[in-house]
């Protein structure tokens, strides 16, 4: 082989490569996740007589969400307080089980619906929603 042809077939290689690559960061930045409307019911009556429902969101919370909301969800330096009354963007179990499966546009809340089961999602709600009422009944 001459150092012509290599030349020509390490552009070649490269090129290929190159379209790869492309076509697979397109691919992932033109896919739409839709939201499954059935995915984010829950019966919330049910789901609050689990005693395990808050011990586990508890541990979700604290390996997944206390680097950014603090311990005890008392805020961090990128994320709000959730320990306290002040919501920003909705307070009933539906909403804020909405905002821990997909997150928040234009923060640093990212969901976490594909990397969670819904089950370990739902027990992440009560567990934010217990540190609210936690708040109140402390007042």
């Amino acid at each position: 082989m001459t150092s012509k042809q290599f030349v020509y077939s390490f552009i070649v290689v490269l090129g290929i490569s190159m379209l790869g690559s492309l076509y697979f960061f397109m691919k992932q930045a033109t896919q739409t996740t839709s939201v499954d409307p059935d995915f984010y019911t829950a019966d919330w009556s049910k789901e609050l007589q689990d005693s395990n429902q808050l011990f586990n969101g508890q541990m979700q919370f604290e390996i997944r969400c206390e680097s950014c909301h603090g311990p005890k969800g008392i805020g961090g330096p990128i994320a709000p307080a959730l320990n306290d009354n002040q919501w920003l963007h909705g307070s009933s179990l539906d909403e804020i089980f909405y905002i821990v499966g997909e997150g928040f546009p234009g923060t640093e809340m990212k969901g976490w619906r594909g990397k969670l089961q819904k089950n370990d999602l739902i027990a992440i709600t009560l567990y934010v929603k217990s540190l609210s009422s936690t708040a109140s009944q402390a007042k």
